[in-house]
């Protein structure tokens, strides 16, 4: 077998090195590579919602629940219903998706400290209005409706006889709900979301 010559050990050697810095580089990254929950807390804070805070529990549901559940539909939601928790109601209320009600036993009525205006539930903690808005989205039959993006399914569902009774709110808050959920896709998106969460 014939020595190799000096071309050959200098590109054998140059492959070496470039292969180490590639390898360098990808484990730089994915030691980089922000967790979903980092994620998310960037996107709402960048849009100034206390949401952020509570992010960690959204993404805790959806390791729970599966891909059935769509964080970014959820928030959607939160978008149309309290301007991703931005507006006044809100801040009285702790409640993200603008919850009345609900029967003795369900999360969402059992966490609740009273009521505020028209019978609007009101809770101790933003985290407990969050709690009690992904149960009620789940426990509900309101998630697939979500997670198809199916947005006039989901009003007529979650407005019950409201959704007949003022036609034309009802076609603004589908296009809120459309215009959130793309909003909040191309956020993720940018901040490398995982594909799976932006389906």
């Amino acid at each position: 077998m014939r020595p190799m010559s000096f071309g050959q050990w200098f590109v054998v050697v140059l492959l070496i090195i470039l292969l180490a810095f590639g390898v360098f580089v990808l484990l730089t990254r994915v030691a980089k590579a922000a967790t979903t929950d980092q994620v998310l807390y960037d996107i709402l804070s960048e849009r100034d919602s206390p949401l952020a805070d509570e992010a960690y529990t959204v993404v805790a549901f959806r390791r729970a629940q599966g891909p059935e559940f769509d964080m970014l539909a959820f928030y959607s939601v939160a978008w149309a219903e309290t301007n991703l928790a931005r507006d006044g109601f809100y801040a009285q209320t702790y409640n993200p998706t603008c919850i009345r009600g609900g029967s003795v036993g369900t999360l969402w009525r059992d966490l609740r400290t009273g009521t505020w205006g028209s019978g609007f539930n009101t809770y101790a903690t933003p985290r407990d209005g969050q709690r009690a808005a992904l149960r009620l989205i789940w426990e509900r039959g309101y998630a697939p409706l979500l997670k198809a993006h199916d947005w006039r399914g989901f009003t007529k569902k979650y407005w019950g006889s409201d959704y007949y009774s003022n036609p034309e709110h009802r076609e603004e808050y589908i296009k809120d709900l459309t215009e959130a959920h793309r909003y909040l896709v191309d956020d993720g998106r940018e901040h490398g979301l995982a594909e799976v969460h932006l389906q």
